[in-house]
């Protein structure tokens, strides 16, 4: 399914890292929407974390909330927020509702709530991202989800 350029969603993931350069390429490649890419960590970054977060929360944490913050302001829609074997994976809760209190609008998908290893929790991140996608436009070489077996310890793909 080809979306069309207005039901096209704006979609942001925070800076951590290289990790950017995935996600865009899942987001416009896999689901065939726009990602928006925000600037470069500056201290402006910094600031704009450090000013909402509470005093508690890591250094991480407060960058990441101001990469939200600038993603928003470079006209996103739709924030995912990853889940972490630290803190990190609590703190999704805390972004959205500093964000939502301070006034911004958008859709927010944290993947701490897909974490069961079960296909069907992926597609349903998958929507939650795009909910117009019936699925990812390309596959690659793997085969839809319909054919998927979990059998075995390891997944494989049923011939019937």
């Amino acid at each position: 399914m080809k979306a069309d350029k207005k039901d096209k969603r704006k979609i942001a993931f925070p800076m951590i890292a290289h990790y950017n350069d995935a996600v865009r390429y899942f987001i416009e490649q896999g689901l065939g929407q726009t990602y928006i890419m925000q600037p470069a960590m500056t201290r402006r970054t910094m600031a704009l974390g450090e000013k909402l977060s509470p005093d508690m929360v890591c250094t991480p944490f407060k960058t990441i909330l101001g990469s939200m913050i600038e993603a928003l302001e470079a006209g996103a829609e739709v924030l995912i927020m990853t889940m972490g074997y630290c803190r990190l994976g609590y703190y999704g809760e805390l972004a959205e509702s500093i964000l939502r209190e301070q006034g911004y609008d958008f859709d927010y998908v944290n993947f701490a709530e897909y974490t069961t290893g079960r296909p069907k929790d992926y597609l349903k991140a998958v929507k939650a991202i795009c909910p117009t996608c019936a699925r990812p436009r390309r596959w690659g070489r793997c085969a839809p989800p319909s054919t998927w077996s979990s059998t075995s310890t390891r997944w494989s793909v049923s011939t019937t």
